[in-house]
């Protein structure tokens, strides 16, 4: 079992399924009831705010969360089993955007 502290986690570059940048980890949501990770914030990249059907912000950078579960590995890179298209937010709030 690998473990890495958050302060490991944070400014890793997150890569989808299919080989996109999808952004850069900016923190972490936690059960602290549990101690358990349950999501990763990622800033994205300005240039897959189309892809995910989102609006480029006039300032800043949007933030998605992402569930643990579509985290396939954890390296120098944080590696998902989800294509970038599948990250899109959903009205149920699952990859909640934020700015």
């Amino acid at each position: 079992m690998s473990m890495f502290s958050h302060r490991q986690l944070i400014g890793k570059d997150v890569i989808s399924s299919d080989g996109k940048q999808v952004g850069e980890v900016s923190g972490i949501d936690m059960d602290v009831s549990a101690w358990k990770v349950l999501s990763l914030e990622v800033k994205l990249e300005k240039e897959v705010h189309e892809p995910l059907s989102l609006k480029k912000p006039v300032f800043g950078v949007h933030s998605i969360k992402i569930t643990v579960d579509k985290v396939s590995a954890v390296s120098d890179k944080v590696v998902l089993n989800a294509t970038l298209t599948s990250l899109a937010p959903t009205p149920n709030g699952e990859a909640e955007a934020s700015e």
